[in-house]
C-alpha cells in the first residue's frame, strides 16, 4: 500500500479545465444579461416616446398623422376615424426598423372637455 499525499497532475488538469469551464459559463450569462438590460433600456425609452407623443395626440381636436425622430427612435403614428372620435395607433422602430413598442389611443370629438386643446 502507498501512502499518496497531495493530487496528480491528471486531477490537477481536470479540476483547473473543470473550473475554466465554469468561468466560461458565467462569464457568457454576465454578457447575456447586459444584452437584455441595454435591450429592456431600449424599449422603455421607446414606450415613453409613445407615451408622450400618445398625450399630445389625445388633446388635439383632429391629430393628423405623422412622424417624429427622438433619440434615434423613429415614431409613426396614424389616425383613423370613428364615429366616436379618432383612434391613434403609434409605432416606434428603431435605426434597423426593428418595432420596439406599440400605443394605442382615443381622442374624443368636440365639445372638448378641460385641458383640451383645439
Amino acid at each position: 500500500m502507498t501512502d499518496r499525499a497531495g493530487f496528480s497532475l491528471i486531477e490537477c488538469i481536470i479540476a483547473m479545465l473543470l473550473l475554466s469551464i465554469g468561468v466560461l459559463g458565467l462569464a457568457g450569462a454576465g454578457v447575456t444579461g447586459m444584452r437584455a438590460l441595454t435591450d429592456a433600456d431600449r424599449t422603455h425609452i421607446a414606450a415613453l416616446h409613445a407615451a408622450a407623443v400618445l398625450d399630445s395626440l389625445v388633446l388635439l381636436d383632429r391629430p393628423v398623422p405623422g412622424t417624429q425622430q427622438r433619440d434615434g427612435l423613429r415614431i409613426d403614428w396614424q389616425i383613423s376615424s370613428g364615429q366616436f372620435g379618432s383612434r391613434i395607433d403609434i409605432a416606434v422602430r428603431d435605426a434597423q426598423m426593428n418595432r420596439l413598442a406599440d400605443a394605442t389611443g382615443f381622442a374624443a370629438p368636440w365639445p372638448p372637455w378641460i385641458g383640451r386643446i383645439p
